[in-house]
């Protein structure tokens, strides 16, 4: 069924009385149904939008399909029947022109197949699934036979485990980037280096470069291997004003990805320093290289 929009000139009083139908029904099925009516287009009245999303849910959860989707069968447990998201659903990709959401779930609610949850956020089957699924080792009876997953192409690993419903919890003040490792924890270890980075290491901090240069590539190469949050960053950046070395911005600005491929690990470093030793600090003989009793001082 065609989803094209229609040109002026073809609009009938039929459509016309046809999309107002759809809304007003789109009212009556729905609490929010004023504010749904206000977004229903002409488009969505007359091109079949609600038949159309629910035959495409429907066919999402069908025996044909469901028995394969391993990403839905992730979601819903096969024949556990969980129910799924419909935030999820519609993320779908042949379910993003469909909008708003509220009006999918109006829509979805008149299906025979699928049951929508009282609170209009998860969809499941009136009945389970039954028969063997992807997520049965034995689904594939031919010993010579490997299951695959169909997004992936790489041969399933069983048990499969389920993808969680729930949005995982974080603690507060914390976000998802900030459960990952640090660099900073009691037990890490910097992985080893190969001979080719040794040697650039070596290049980098050889006696002949200038001090004030190797101090600068030493301190940004030491936030490259670490993750540093905001609050952590502007106690290093205090820290580091502390022991004489200033933080300014980034000298080169606007350096894409695409360029720094090109770069050696000391041209990334400088490009991405925001440390940098003033020019009336340059005197190697007045440094002293001194990170624990700098530290003490500091804290």
């Amino acid at each position: 069924m065609s989803t094209d929009e229609p040109n002026s000139s073809d609009i009938t009083p039929q459509m016309l009385a046809q999309a107002k139908k759809a809304a007003m029904a789109a009212q009556d099925d729905h609490p929010e149904g004023a504010a749904i009516r206000r977004q229903v287009s002409l488009r969505q009245g007359t091109s079949g939008h609600y038949t159309a999303d629910i035959n495409q849910v429907e066919f999402y959860f069908s025996d044909e399909n469901l028995a394969t989707d391993l990403h839905l069968l992730k979601q819903c447990g096969g024949h556990e029947n969980i129910p799924v998201s419909i935030s999820r659903i519609c993320g779908f990709k042949k379910m993003r022109p469909y909008k708003p959401k509220a009006l999918v779930v109006t829509s979805l609610r008149k299906s025979a197949f699928l049951e929508v949850s009282d609170d209009g956020k998860t969809i499941k089957r009136k009945t389970p699934l039954q028969g063997k699924t992807l997520l049965d080792e034995d689904f594939i009876e031919e010993d010579d036979e490997i299951a695959y997953d169909p997004r992936t192409r790489k041969p399933i690993a069983y048990p499969v485990p389920l993808d969680p419903q729930q949005k995982k919890v974080y603690p507060e003040g914390t976000s998802k980037n900030m459960q990952k490792p640090t660099g900073f924890e009691s037990n890490y270890v910097e992985p080893p280096i190969r001979p080719e980075e040794a040697a650039e290491e070596d290049r980098m901090y050889d006696e002949d470069n200038p001090f004030v240069e190797r101090i600068e590539i030493a301190i940004q190469r030491f936030k490259q291997k670490r993750r540093m949050h905001e609050m952590y960053s502007k106690i290093f950046n205090k820290f580091m004003r502390f022991g004489g070395v200033d933080v300014t911005p980034r000298m080169y600005q606007g350096v894409s990805k695409s360029e720094m491929k090109d770069m050696d690990a000391e041209e990334i470093a400088q490009v991405l320093a925001i440390h940098r030793v003033p020019w009336d600090r340059t005197d190697e003989k007045q440094w002293s290289v001194d990170f624990y009793g700098v530290g003490a001082a500091f804290l």
